[in-house]
């Protein structure tokens, strides 16, 4: 009786042993299959976050470039001015 039940004891152990393991392993692989989902959703996100800031600072140049050029064409129109109350005055002298 002893004999049988060390024999079942021993054909069953490895059994007992590998299904944990088999377990163990379903257990990572969806653990890193959702890791690996978290990260691609991390990642897109934080894309999207880039993609945002790029957008707003090319507006951001944009806007610049607009303002500065507003500021020149009211300088140019502020020298031109001068310019010819300086000519008109030298034709008075």
């Amino acid at each position: 009786m002893a004999k049988l039940l060390l024999v079942v004891l021993l054909l069953t152990a490895p059994f007992i042993a590998f299904c944990d393991w088999d377990r163990n392993a379903a257990a990572a692989r969806a653990e890193a299959r959702e890791a690996r989902r978290e990260a691609i959703r991390d990642a897109q996100r934080f894309r999207e976050d880039a993609r945002r800031a790029a957008a707003e600072a090319r507006e951001n140049v944009r806007e610049a470039v607009r303002e500065a050029q507003r500021d020149l064409r009211h300088a140019q129109r502020d020298f031109d001015r001068a310019w010819r109350q300086a000519h008109r005055n030298i034709r008075w002298m």
